[in-house]
Formats: structure tokens, C-alpha cells, sequence
């Protein structure tokens, strides 16, 4: 056999060009259903903000004073001595929630890098970018939620329901609990636990080199625990791993999550036996993003599942034009839902 025929029978097999096209086509719908629904997602955001403080509704809902901030630090209720009005509240929370989402953009990865990576072959970097990621991580955890609550409901477990109240305040509520509940039950609980053993673990291994200050890389580890993690170099060096947590990291993280399911049957507002289970659910990939990609990430998602559909369902009262909108990112919202799943069963 000669050279070249031995060049021809080596040379690699390359895929037809349809599929090529197919693969490529496929990537930029992905992409660009990702995009639309973080500027959905963005757009929602908006509309909670003049609901509340543009409209008249709004505006006596928001005009009630608050005597004292209720927050819980671990199991103690706890009452910051502020008199304000929900409002002004509400536009903190409001602009916490756009600075969150502002920072998202650059964590992990930039979101154009991510794109390139994601047109280059690399779907899963899409994974890397906080953004991109959770219309996928949303709405496939709101599916599974959906699921369970299903499964529990046709053997008698009953989920309970909310007591109806004003939409304005309802809304307001859900606002703060996406804020307060992160800090509550992902920060006080994960965070502070990443926090002290990431700070001891480079005190000891790093003690004969110059470095950041325990209190910088305690407070960077408190926002952005995985980060802090990589570029210390400690990955490997806290402890014995199981997918990438430690065990304690996943001790504490179910320990988190249980607190926070029962936390909701425990509030006496009307919840029932079943919620602890899909809300613990929850509670486990608010965990798991928090730690990956650090708080901003749980913040946005948290809201995502208490104000994003609600803005659009509200906003239809006044526009009802809206109702098709909302009615479509529903459709769009379960498919990338179903699109998660498949990929973490496949």
C-alpha cells in the first residue's frame, strides 16, 4: 500500500454538511431562546417597579409605613429598628435585584465570551455564565417542583395554599423574601460556613506567603464562594469531595435547604405538610447556584420564582395585550424547563 493511499484510509471522517448546519442552527436557538427570556426576565423587572410606584393601586399599597424590618438571623426573629415606607422598601429591594442582575452578567464567564464559547461547539460553557444559565436551571427546577407537587396532591398531601391579599402587597412580599430569605438561609448558613473554612484553610496552607487579608478573602468567600475557592487554589485542599462540594459543603447545604422548607410550613401563612418537600427541593439548587455562582445568582433566581410570572399576570390588567406576551414565555419558559431536564437525564 502506498503513502498516499495510506493518507486517504487515515484521514479523519468529517460530518456531512447538513448536520454541520443543523449543529450551528441549533446552538444560535438555543442561544437565542436563552436571550430572550433574560430579557424577559429583565423586562419584568421593570414592570414590578411601575406597578408598584406608577400606578395608583401601587402607590396606596406602597404609601403604608413598616415600624421595624423583620429578618431572621438563623432560628431568631430578629427586628431592624427602621421606620419606612414599604416604597421606599420596595425600591431597595427593587434596586439590590438590578445590581444583582448587572453582576450576573460578568459571572462566572462574560456573557459574550460564553456566547462565542456556546457557537464554537462548547454548549455546556453555557453553564459558566450566570445569565445564560438560568432560564435553563429556572425553569427545569420549577418543572420538578410542578412534578412533585402533582405526585403529593394524587396521594393526599396536600401543598396548601396562600390566603388571598392585595396584589400590590402580595407582590411587595414576594420582593423582600427574595432578598431576606437569600441572606437568611443561603448566606448565614452557607455562606458563613464557606467563609470560615475557605479563611482557615488558606491561613494555614499560604501562612509563609504574602496574600489578601483573612478579612478580604472571608468577605469575597461570604459573595462568591466556589470563586474565592479557584482562585485561592484551594480546590482539592478543604476536604474529601462528592461532585465537586465537600462533604461538610453538602451537609450544610442540606441542612440549609430542610430550614427552609419547613420554614415555610413553620410561617403559619397557610402552607401545609406538603410544601416542605418541593420547597426543600428548592432550597437544594438556590444552594448549589449560590455556591457556584455566588449570591447575586440565588438572589435573581429566588425572584424569578416569586415575581416573574406575577408581573406579567398583573401588568395584563392594565395592558391587556400583555396576557399574549405572558402567555407565550409561559410555552417558552417550560420548553428551555424540558430542554434542562433532558440534558441532566441525558
Amino acid at each position: 500500500m502506498g503513502l498516499n493511499e495510506k493518507l486517504v484510509e487515515e484521514k479523519p471522517r468529517t460530518q456531512p454538511r447538513f448536520l454541520l448546519i443543523l449543529s450551528r442552527c441549533l446552538r444560535y436557538a438555543v442561544i437565542s431562546l436563552s436571550l430572550i427570556v433574560v430579557v424577559s426576565f429583565l423586562t419584568s423587572h421593570f414592570l414590578g417597579v411601575f406597578l408598584l410606584l406608577f400606578t395608583p393601586e401601587g402607590l396606596e399599597a406602597m404609601g403604608n409605613y413598616i415600624h421595624g424590618i423583620p429578618v431572621m438571623v438563623y432560628t431568631t426573629p430578629v427586628i431592624i429598628p427602621i421606620e419606612v415606607t414599604k416604597g421606599t422598601l420596595f425600591l431597595f429591594l427593587w434596586t439590590f435585584q438590578l445590581l444583582c442582575f448587572i453582576l450576573a452578567i460578568k459571572m462566572r464567564r462574560g456573557i459574550l465570551d460564553t456566547i462565542r464559547n456556546v457557537m464554537r461547539g462548547r454548549v455546556k460553557s453555557m453553564f459558566e455564565n450566570n445569565l445564560l444559565s438560568a432560564p435553563f436551571i429556572a425553569n427545569g427546577t420549577l418543572l420538578i417542583v410542578l412534578a412533585i407537587n402533582a405526585l403529593q396532591e394524587s396521594h393526599g398531601i396536600p401543598t396548601g395554599t396562600l390566603p388571598e391579599i392585595d396584589r400590590y402587597e402580595f407582590y411587595f412580599q414576594l420582593a423582600y423574601a427574595s432578598v431576606f430569605e437569600e441572606f437568611t438561609f443561603r448566606v448565614l448558613f452557607i455562606g458563613v460556613f464557606e467563609a470560615v473554612m475557605i479563611s482557615r484553610v488558606y491561613s494555614y496552607v499560604k501562612r509563609n506567603e504574602r496574600g489578601p487579608s483573612g478579612l478580604w478573602i472571608f468577605l469575597k468567600a461570604l459573595a462568591f464562594p466556589q470563586r474565592t475557592k479557584d482562585e485561592l487554589g484551594l480546590r482539592g485542599l478543604l476536604g474529601k469531595e462528592l461532585m465537586g462540594l465537600t462533604y461538610g459543603e453538602w451537609f450544610v447545604l442540606a441542612i440549609s435547604a430542610l430550614m427552609f422548607g419547613f420554614a415555610h410550613v413553620l410561617s403559619g401563612i397557610g402552607w401545609k405538610i406538603g410544601k416542605v418537600t418541593h420547597a426543600t427541593f428548592v432550597g437544594i439548587v438556590l444552594g448549589l447556584v449560590y455556591i457556584k455562582f455566588g449570591f447575586q445568582a440565588s438572589v435573581i433566581l429566588h425572584w424569578f420564582f416569586n415575581n416573574y410570572f406575577e408581573a406579567y399576570s398583573m401588568a395584563s390588567e392594565f395592558i391587556p395585550r400583555l396576557s399574549l406576551l405572558s402567555d407565550a414565555l409561559e410555552w417558552l419558559n417550560t420548553f428551555l424547563g424540558v430542554i434542562f431536564i433532558a440534558a441532566v437525564i441525558g
